[in-house]
């Protein structure tokens, strides 16, 4: 039944072209969050909570982008976090390496790919992100989505990512590293063991699928994404994330969300 309702359903994503993308970056600055956080972590709730209020805050001036990554090393102690996965863990682990943490640790909370913190310190995260938003980002990026739906694979989001030129920054790097990520929103859980038993926790902007490419500026790579049966269409966005290597300062971000267009003609 999924199927058959897809296959009537095109999904579009509503992102200027790249010209235009490229001067309302300039204009229009982000600052970008990652909160790397678990269910099974007693000291995490704040920083959901956080990072929420923080999406609130900054949803009119259309500042923030949102990232919540559920790490997975958590999981052997008590709750299995049904967000988490290890790539959430490898990402984080790339900034302890570039940030020159001694070890990881939830809740932390990356601005700009250049800072990590106390995931719930909301007096440190609204300083770096008022910093970061005086940063230009000089690569511009934006991306536009539409469904693949097939017999063999199931539902497939097809991604094609756009990169702009850009004078501003180091021309010796060839390759950059593009993040693209599928995230939700008004996700919840009941916990029903492990440091937050009988809680029932709220989660924002959640990477429910990410993968990582390397490419070159000026170009239009394509991603395809196998999408979670149960992810909600109308609570999903796609986020783009441009660093010079893993771990390294954000250099270019787009998000946008997914939005159902009306049921093609049969």
């Amino acid at each position: 039944m999924i199927a058959v309702v897809m296959s009537l359903l095109g999904i579009h994503l509503a992102v200027a072209d790249p010209e235009s993308g490229a001067r309302a970056s300039e204009m229009k600055p982000a600052a970008v969050v990652e909160l790397f956080t678990s269910e099974g972590c007693s000291s995490c709730p704040p920083a959901d909570k956080l990072l929420a209020e923080l999406i609130d805050e900054h949803a009119k001036a259309g500042d923030l982008i949102a990232l919540s990554f559920h790490v997975d090393y958590w999981n052997n102690l008590g709750w299995k976090d049904p967000w988490s996965s290890p790539g959430a863990t490898q990402r984080q682990q790339e900034y302890r390496d570039s940030l020159g943490d001694q070890s990881l640790y939830t809740p932390e909370l990356v601005v700009g790919g250049k800072v990590g913190f106390v995931g719930s310190d909301r007096a440190r995260a609204e300083r770096e992100i008022a910093a970061e938003l005086l940063r230009p980002k000089p690569i511009p990026v934006s991306a536009t989505a539409k469904w693949k739906e097939t017999s063999e694979t199931g539902r497939q989001l097809h991604v094609v990512v756009r990169l702009g030129k850009s004078d501003k920054i180091e021309k010796l790097i060839r390759k950059w590293t593009v993040l693209v990520a599928v995230t939700e929103k008004g996700l919840s859980s009941d916990v029903r063991r492990g440091e937050n038993a009988g809680r029932k926790l709220s989660h924002q902007s959640v990477v429910r699928v990410s993968k990582t490419i390397e490419s070159e500026l000026n170009t239009k790579p394509e991603i395809d994404f196998a999408i979670p049966a149960d992810l909600q269409v109308d609570r999903a966005s796609v986020v783009v994330l441009v660093q010079a290597s893993p771990g390294k300062p954000i250099e270019g971000a787009s998000h946008t969300e997914l939005v159902r267009a009306e049921p093609a003609t049969p």
